[in-house]
């Protein structure tokens, strides 16, 4: 773990020890009244990275009311909470965070595979009104044909979003692709990962003509297309 924290006398990078030895508390199932007091005396943090330190609900849940607390004057634009037993209420609290939020830029939510449909129509409630992330990281989450749908209605109406991952959610039928694929119709801004290389992709040569295309298109300067996953050195 690194976590790069703005200073006033510049930026400055604490290594796994010195972070261990400042907080002693990036370990499996972070208590969450731990994460929120972290977080208040680290809200300018510029980088977030929680991967697989167990946080759960209770961590996610007091991370959003310390960010809510400080989006005034917070900084975070990165953060990373891949694989943390996040379910459903959880993302109750994301969801609200993220209506107010105007620093994040990219989210990774990976490997979160326990969130149902009811936990994502929450999560693509609050990016329908946020204004800021243009990265959001969806690898194996066990992502379904009601869950696409959810997320085509929130294709329909941000345009803030540009790069999407979708990779290694195979449990996507036509009928989710379909839908994907009428919101790509409607959103000409969107950059979306390689999802024909997925399993039950349709071999329909239309569907693969959309797909590829939103693939490969523009060009995007690789420096902003940041797997999400990788935010955090």
């Amino acid at each position: 773990l690194r976590i790069s924290v703005q200073l006033l006398s510049g930026e400055k990078y604490y290594s796994n020890d010195e972070i261990n030895g400042m907080m002693l508390m990036l370990g499996s199932g972070l208590p969450a009244s731990t994460v929120s007091m972290w977080f208040e005396n680290n809200y300018l943090s510029t980088q977030i990275d929680l991967t697989k330190h167990h946080i759960g609900d209770e961590g996610l849940i007091a991370l959003c009311k310390a960010m809510m607390r400080k989006r005034n004057v917070m900084k975070t634009a990165r953060l990373n909470i891949t694989e943390n037993n996040i379910s459903d209420e959880g993302c109750k609290y994301l969801s609200e965070m993220l209506k107010t939020n105007t620093t994040l830029l990219s989210i990774c939510f990976a490997e979160n595979a326990q969130i149902t449909s009811k936990g994502y129509q929450s999560i693509f409630d609050g990016i329908k009104i946020n204004k800021s992330i243009s990265i959001l990281d969806l690898k194996g989450c066990n992502i379904n044909d009601e869950i696409c749908e959810y997320l085509s209605e929130m294709l329909k109406i941000n345009t803030t979003l540009e790069v999407l991952y979708l990779a290694n959610n195979n449990n996507i039928t036509e009928k989710g692709y379909n839908a994907l694929s009428g919101a790509l119709k409607i959103n000409k801004s969107i950059w979306l990962s390689d999802l024909i290389s997925n399993d039950n992709f349709p071999n329909r040569d239309e569907l693969k003509i959309i797909f590829d295309r939103k693939y490969s298109q523009k060009k995007k300067p690789f420096e902003k297309i940041i797997n999400c996953t990788n935010i955090v050195g």
